[in-house]
């Protein structure tokens, strides 16, 4: 649960500034199959958000 809090604030930091390595490190969290289904979802949500998607 602390690693999919962590994707949601990482989500409001991009909100607000481009920090490239923080996307990249969302990016690879949400397509990595060893974290679990809730992480790599509000990971994917917060590269969605931050990307306009």
């Amino acid at each position: 649960m602390i690693r999919r809090n962590a994707c949601i604030v990482a989500s409001n930091i991009l909100q607000q500034s481009e920090h490239t390595p923080l996307r990249e490190r969302l990016l690879a969290i949400s397509q990595d199959p060893d974290e679990p289904a809730i992480v790599r979802s509000a990971a994917t949500a917060a590269v969605s958000d931050c990307s306009g998607s």
